[in-house]
């Protein structure tokens, strides 16, 4: 059984192409022993991309509170290789108790509905933490916060303010530090939730356009975190595009020690008129990662894939100033592990273990070749295609029928012509008579 550890790294060529979800639901399935895969030691950043099309009703605009709570409890297993839910968050927070505090940073800034945090993945999210164990203790549902900005912003969004003793807490922020922060020469105050309730925090943005930013994920999620008119600005400067202050903030001492995990929630995003206007896009995706950088660069690579305009990508710079400036994490993708999950056609439970079964690459990235191995849960023929990054066909691999089982095919990063392809993001597209899969593969020379 070849690869059986490696991860899989799914992304669906609509997704990769055009921007929507693709599942093939026969012959090859996600696999369980993606959940016990690790980082390649060429990597120091991973992050796990889930995806399931029955996430949202494309019809009623609504979000199936099962599946992401399957998506978000899949994902943790998968990023610690934990297969246990409440040990694989206990795991991300070092030194945790029963007693400590762990706040939630939501986005929900605007009142349009859809464009924010989904109450949804914040609740997969504290379900999840409710499952850690402390000698036999479960850890509180009060000793987790969800907070924001603005108690409207919350309520409009469909949370639920809660400031009693009794379940998950969800209240906006209303107090702030006397000390003040300085960042890049203006000052700040933090939110008290920060500087004195939590001990640990979760940032859960939302994937979405920004008109001055470029884009608005986890570390402009910061935003909500200060008081300070003046900075607004700052933020918003068109000509600034909101660097150095984004990631200047996300750099502050009481951020940076605390926030121990980044989801983006992109089962909905916004690729224009944002960061008010409504959902231009459905991924159905959930991306989770320790490194903020890291997950606001795949975020940004899967804006780009959904059409996000150039003009706005290149304002992103806030990003990389968050890499270079602050260290805050890397924006080099030959430097991030990207574990692509499609738990779409395994059902609520998420995977099987005795019907599952693998499709990926390794290495991921790679150099000079790459083995893609895939099982067949009955005999097809089988085509394997290349494609670029703007769509086009560059390599084909296999064309043939092959029967039921494992099977392993070799690529060494040459196009059809016999050329060798110049560095990037790639797509291998496998197909049968009964589905259509696709992973993402990247090329770095310097591998």
């Amino acid at each position: 059984m070849k690869n059986k550890k490696n991860p899989s790294n799914k992304l669906e060529r609509r997704d990769f192409l055009k921007m929507v979800s693709l599942t093939g639901v026969g012959g090859i399935i996600a696999s369980k022993s993606v959940i016990a895969s690790a980082c390649s030691p060429k990597t120091t950043s991973k992050v796990v991309v889930l995806t399931n099309t029955k996430a949202t009703d494309k019809t009623a605009k609504t979000i199936n509170p099962d599946v992401v709570k399957n998506m978000v409890d899949t994902g943790i297993k998968s990023y610690t290789g934990i297969d246990d839910v409440g040990q694989a968050w206990k795991s991300i927070f070092p030194g945790i108790t029963v007693n400590n505090i762990i706040g939630l940073k939501v986005n929900t800034l605007f009142s349009t509905r859809n464009v924010g945090t989904h109450p949804q993945v914040a609740k997969a999210v504290a379900d999840g933490l409710a499952q850690m164990e402390f000698d036999g203790t479960k850890f509180p549902e009060n000793n987790i916060i969800i907070f924001d900005f603005h108690n409207n912003y919350l309520t409009t969004q469909g949370y639920t303010i809660n400031r009693t003793e009794t379940g998950v807490r969800c209240f906006p922020t209303s107090s702030y530090t006397t000390e003040e922060y300085d960042i890049s020469g203006v000052s700040i105050k933090l939110s008290k939730i920060i500087t004195e309730t939590i001990n640990y925090m979760v940032n859960i943005a939302y994937l979405k356009q920004h008109f001055l930013s470029g884009i608005s994920l986890c570390l402009k999620n910061h935003y909500g975190s200060i008081q300070n008119p003046e900075v607004s600005a700052l933020l918003h400067d068109s000509t600034r595009c909101g660097s150095p202050y984004i990631a200047a903030i996300s750099a502050l001492e009481p951020i940076r020690s605390k926030q121990k995990f980044c989801i983006i929630d992109a089962l909905y995003g916004v690729t224009a008129n944002g960061p008010s206007g409504a959902p231009t896009v459905n991924p159905d995706k959930i991306l989770m990662g320790q490194d903020a950088v890291a997950t606001d660069s795949i975020g940004r690579e899967l804006l780009k894939s959904l059409g996000l305009p150039t003009v706005q990508v290149n304002k992103t710079v806030h990003i990389d100033v968050a890499a270079s400036t602050y260290s805050l994490g890397t924006n080099n993708l030959s430097e991030i592990e990207v574990v692509n999950l499609d738990t779409t056609a395994a059902g609520i439970d998420g995977y099987n273990a005795d019907t599952a079964k693998t499709f990926v690459n390794s290495p991921n990235p790679f150099s000079d070749n790459t083995e893609i191995s895939f099982f067949l849960t009955t005999a097809a023929h089988v085509q394997i295609n290349i494609y670029s990054y703007t769509g086009k066909l560059v390599a084909k691999i296999m064309n043939k029928k092959l029967g039921e089982g494992f099977h392993a095919v070799s690529w060494n990063g040459l196009g059809s012509s016999g050329s060798s392809l110049p560095d990037g993001v790639y797509l291998c597209e496998l197909k049968t008579g009964l589905s259509s899969q696709s992973i993402m593969m990247q090329k770095f020379a310097n591998q």
